[in-house]
């Protein structure tokens, strides 16, 4: 039910901020036994100012990705789930171009960004999950190359900005701090408006989440 409910959020407000950048699929079917990959996002927009004011999530999007969001801690298994859904995709795309002779490029391949509110050491260790090297990617640990994955620890993100809609999709302490910080944003910010009527909708869902 909890995971349930976190979809019904999580899918609708993702979708709410990336739709002006481009093309969103939630719920996506893949062909492998009924399947769906969360969100899959492709750009198709040159809107800067509303990637900038995303912050890190609107960097993550400057090229295709598929966003897979836990409401409790992963484990390995959904890890191995979520890719398994990146390389059915990826196996499509193959067939896509076998059949239209077009080469799909590097940079239309997905990302996996999977999103969990914490992780342990030892589970990143496991999947040898390395953090970041660029100093505003904090809490973001990338698997090898050739994966194309990333695991965003939310609760390790920096209390900034920059990843304040991210934070959003935490849990505890972490998403109350981010919907404090939501409500403190301008009351003309569209964002805020639209998003806070997310936490309405969810409220009324779950009745555990408390918000203005």
């Amino acid at each position: 039910m909890t995971r349930f409910i976190h979809d019904q959020f999580a899918k609708p407000y993702l979708s709410e901020l990336l739709s002006p950048l481009g093309i969103v699929e939630t719920s996506k079917e893949i062909h492998s036994e009924g399947r769906q990959i969360d969100l899959l996002f492709t750009p198709s927009s040159t809107k800067t100012e509303h990637r900038k004011n995303l912050g890190l999530l609107g960097r993550l999007t400057t090229t295709p990705a598929l966003f897979e969001p836990f409401r409790n801690p992963i484990a390995q298994s959904d890890v191995r789930t979520c890719m398994m859904k990146l390389f059915v995709l990826l196996a499509e795309l193959e067939r896509e171009e076998n059949r239209t002779k077009i080469p799909v490029g590097d940079r239309e391949i997905p990302k996996l960004w999977i999103l969990t509110p914490t992780a342990s050491t030892n589970f990143l260790k496991s999947f040898s999950a390395v953090p970041s090297s660029k100093e505003d990617e904090q809490g973001i640990y990338y698997l090898s190359a050739s994966w194309n994955t990333a695991i965003i620890v939310i609760h390790q993100l920096p209390k900034t900005t920059e990843t304040l809609w991210l934070r959003l999709l935490g849990r505890g302490n972490v998403q109350k701090q981010a919907v404090k910080e939501l409500e403190a944003l301008p009351k003309e910010n569209l964002l805020r408006k639209n998003v806070i009527q997310f936490f309405y909708q969810i409220e009324s869902l779950s009745g555990c989440i408390s918000v203005l």
